[in-house]
């Protein structure tokens, strides 16, 4: 998984606000397959949580309008070129995570 190379002082928080989109997560029983999965992957002391919402076809893209559409974008995003020059505690400051 691509998040088990992430620093471990983030990892929980990848595992409790997993969110599934698109066509696809229609499928009956899907968000319920995903979490038994995850679950089954992810360390016993993390907490998993897999959201389902109720617009998935729609939801990435519209929550990504919103955030375009509002005017403190520019504080609310970290770029890669912080990312880069920062590392993931660039995200904690800005995220207060």
């Amino acid at each position: 998984w691509w998040w088990s190379s992430s620093s471990s002082e983030m990892q929980p928080h990848f595992y409790k606000n997993i969110v599934v989109t698109g066509g696809n997560c229609l499928f009956p029983g899907f968000r319920e397959r995903v979490h038994r999965d995850v679950r089954a992957l992810a360390p016993t002391e993390f907490p998993v949580s897999v959201l389902l919402p109720p617009n998935p076809v729609s939801y990435a893209w519209e929550g990504g309008k919103l955030l375009a559409d509002n005017p403190d974008y520019d504080e609310m995003v970290v770029t890669r070129e912080d990312y880069e020059e920062n590392g993931h505690f660039i995200c904690e400051d800005t995220f207060d995570v």
